[in-house]
């Protein structure tokens, strides 16, 4: 651990709080201040509080605000479909005349899924506060 030997040299101000200055008639000489010696290890040494300003925060990133999606299967088969939320896409299934409720964002995506793949956008999310349907088969 490395230290550093700083003096601080701490001259009065002019305040009320400073001895009055000697009388004219005073014979002894009033005394200099004299150098305080002061240790300090830098920060990256002993993991304190640092000398630099903190870093800038960062921005928040806009929220996408989360929305109720109804998927629904209107016909009398199970229907195979994707997810597509932000990045991540996940293919599942519904069964017939059935729903699933699902929270997305705008801009997400339900998709077909044909030959083992997410293919052609069935419905896009609008940026709506409210409950939205995604009709996956009619």
């Amino acid at each position: 651990m490395r230290k550093i030997l700083l003096f601080v040299l701490l001259v009065p101000a002019c305040a009320s709080s400073s001895p009055p200055p000697p009388e004219m008639g005073d014979p002894t000489p009033a005394s200099p201040p004299t150098p305080t010696p002061v240790t300090a290890t830098p920060p990256s040494d002993q993991g304190g509080p640092s000398l630099l300003p903190p870093p800038e925060p960062e921005a928040p990133s806009p929220r996408r605000e989360k929305v109720a999606v109804d998927v629904i299967n209107r016909c009398s088969d199970t229907v195979d479909f994707c997810v597509e939320v932000g990045r991540s896409q996940k293919q599942t299934r519904l069964a017939a005349s059935a729903h699933e409720v699902y929270r997305m964002g705008p801009g997400d995506t339900v998709k077909a899924y044909v030959n083992q793949r997410c293919g052609e956008v069935i419905y896009e999310v609008k940026a709506s506060p409210d409950r939205q349907d995604a009709i996956v088969c009619k």
